[in-house]
């Protein structure tokens, strides 16, 4: 396994683990209207705001999903792109979060 593979999967697996309930600097919630369902499972991301992720790359583009499965599957396909910035649904409040500084 190449060793920036192994670096982003470690970096993944380090912003799941901060996704239980969250705190943070609120992103735009702008994300369910640009992305308003899954585009690997076709889950509404407004129902289940609460386990929502949001992913801006490097290069300009973003993935909305519906939950850390289909985000995972998202960055496996895009392996070749760098996560500039990940939100995640807060589960109290159903806000979008900094996963960064998510607890």
């Amino acid at each position: 396994m190449k060793m920036h593979m192994v670096f982003r999967f470690w970096t993944f697996s380090l912003v799941i683990l901060s996704l239980a309930v969250g705190a943070g600097v609120a992103f735009g919630q702008e994300d369910v209207t640009k992305h308003p369902s899954c585009s690997y499972c076709g889950m509404d991301r407004a129902k289940f705001a609460h386990s929502r992720i949001f992913i801006e790359y490097n290069d300009g583009s973003t993935f909305g999903a519906c939950s850390i499965h289909c985000a995972a599957i998202d960055m496996a396909v895009h392996i070749d792109k760098s996560p500039k910035a990940i939100g995640v649904g807060d589960y109290g409040t159903k806000k979008l979060i900094d996963a960064e500084k998510a607890f």
